[in-house]
């Protein structure tokens, strides 16, 4: 795997068709078993941190789409150049459907990006961390780690899952709510 393929700091869920103009955010009430974590996530984040070994500017917007029925993730990573790569941009959108099924809360989505990749998401969360495991056969797998340290603090750190099923972090962020 080469190094182009492991940005996806990825949450992710399911992929809506685009139409080229954003509509509204939705304003709907959470769905039936959404665990608290979902409306703690809700709004604009930025921050910085280090994905690729290079500095980054991350902004993301957790926002309720379709009316109410799925979690969306906009997310924006501007890599600065390094000795060895260019200044890159990458962007994304995730979907996710997160509920509660017996006793634990798990989700489902996917991730579209600028690399023009298309991956699946399992979610699971906890009370202060959402984790999305993604990816699958015949794409690129990792996890990301959504953890919320305070009301205002979102740390994200991003892992590869390597050919011996280790993770291997690539990226680590620290965001605060805007």
């Amino acid at each position: 795997m080469t190094m182009h393929h492991v940005f996806v700091p990825a949450l992710s869920l399911m992929m809506c068709a685009s139409t080229g103009t954003r509509a509204p955010a939705q304003t709907a009430g959470p769905a039936s078993g959404e665990p608290a974590i979902v409306a703690r996530l809700l709004g604009t984040w930025r921050g910085a941190g280090i994905v690729t070994g290079r500095a980054s500017e991350m902004t993301m917007t957790w926002e309720r789409a379709v009316g109410g029925a799925f979690l969306h993730l906009r997310f924006r990573n501007a890599m600065a150049a390094s000795a060895t790569r260019p200044a890159e941009v990458f962007e994304a959108r995730g979907y996710y459907r997160v509920v509660a099924a017996s006793g634990t809360t798990v989700g489902t989505g996917t991730w579209i990006d600028s690399r023009g990749l298309i991956l699946p998401v399992r979610v699971t969360v906890e009370s202060d961390a959402l984790t999305s495991d993604w990816g699958g056969s015949g794409t690129e797998t990792g996890r990301t780690v959504y953890r919320l340290t305070s009301a205002t603090t979102l740390e994200v750190v991003d892992s590869v899952r390597t050919a011996t099923g280790e993770y291997r972090e690539f990226g680590r962020t620290t965001l605060t709510r805007q």
